[in-house]
């Protein structure tokens, strides 16, 4: 999906965006201003909350937290870093060596909450699906969607949009 494209989505749904920015888009409470008793209505039901900079709906408690996935020998940790919230994969060999690690910004949060959140990371001008998700209703942070079965963030691209 062009970032451009989720920047403007973002900003239509999300009623803590606060007004027009420097790219053009307008937030919610611009629309508020002529339309006050409908975005009321709409701030307050979940889907009025189902897309949100990452750092805000990202429910973690201190230290960082790790999900091991025994099938692809990968471990996956999801911290935060003074306002961000980033995840990371890593790998090891038999002998307890990493063989490889990496980090990615998580950028945005997609979900009311309700029964969880997924995470997008950015790649250039494209968006991907990150490994992990917070599944309310357990309570637990674990792979996301369609993770059990297909190893790596490369292959989670979100379609590009205009």
């Amino acid at each position: 999906m062009d970032l451009r494209t989720l920047a403007g989505l973002v900003a239509a749904i999300a009623p803590l965006a606060a007004g027009a920015s420097d790219d053009g888009w307008s937030g919610s409470k611009v629309c508020a201003g002529c339309h006050r008793a409908i975005y009321e209505r709409y701030s307050g039901v979940a889907m009025a909350h189902s897309m949100s900079p990452a750092n805000q709906s990202a429910p973690l408690t201190g230290a960082a937290l790790t999900v091991f996935s025994a099938k692809f020998n990968r471990s996956f940790q999801v911290y935060r870093d003074g306002a961000d919230v980033y995840q990371s994969e890593s790998a090891t060999d038999a002998a307890g060596k990493t063989v490889f690690r990496a980090v990615y910004k998580l950028e945005f949060a997609v979900g009311s909450g309700v029964n969880g959140y997924s995470y997008a990371v950015r790649r250039g001008n494209y968006l991907f699906e990150a490994p992990l998700s917070y599944y309310a209703r357990l309570r637990k942070w674990d792979l996301s969607p369609g993770y059990e079965f297909a190893d790596g963030l490369s292959q989670r691209a979100a379609a590009a949009g205009s």
